[in-house]
C-alpha cells in the first residue's frame, strides 16, 4: 500500500468530481475542531463549515483569500485558508502602541 498525500488549492478539488462533490463532507467529517483547528465552534456544524468554504472559494475567485487542503490516500487531513481583512490595517492607521513622548516633570 502506498500513501501520497497531496496539497491542493481551492480550485483543483473542483478539477475531480468525486472530490469536489465531498470536499464540504469531508471537512466536516474531518473533525479539525476537534484536533485544534481554531476554526471558531467548539462542534463544527455542517452548514457552518460549508458557509465558511462558499466564503472563502467566494473570495479566492476574487483573488482577495487561499485555501489549501491537505489530502492522503483521498481522504482530507487538513484545511488551510487565509482571507484579506475587509478592514483598515496598519497600512493606513497607526499601531496602537505608540503614544506621544511627554517630557518628565
Amino acid at each position: 500500500m502506498t500513501t501520497e498525500l497531496a496539497v491542493l488549492d481551492a480550485m483543483e478539488p473542483a478539477s475531480e468530481p468525486e472530490l469536489a462533490a465531498r470536499f464540504t463532507d469531508s471537512a466536516h467529517q474531518a473533525d479539525l475542531v476537534s484536533a485544534g483547528a481554531s476554526l471558531g465552534w467548539v462542534v463544527t456544524p455542517l452548514a457552518g463549515m460549508a458557509e465558511l468554504l462558499g466564503h472563502v472559494a467566494c473570495a479566492v475567485r476574487a483573488g482577495d483569500a487561499a485555501l489549501r487542503a491537505a489530502w492522503l490516500d483521498r481522504r482530507l487531513v487538513g484545511l488551510g485558508y487565509w482571507l484579506r481583512y475587509t478592514r483598515p490595517t496598519a497600512a493606513t492607521t497607526p499601531p496602537a502602541d505608540i503614544s506621544p513622548a511627554r517630557p518628565r516633570r
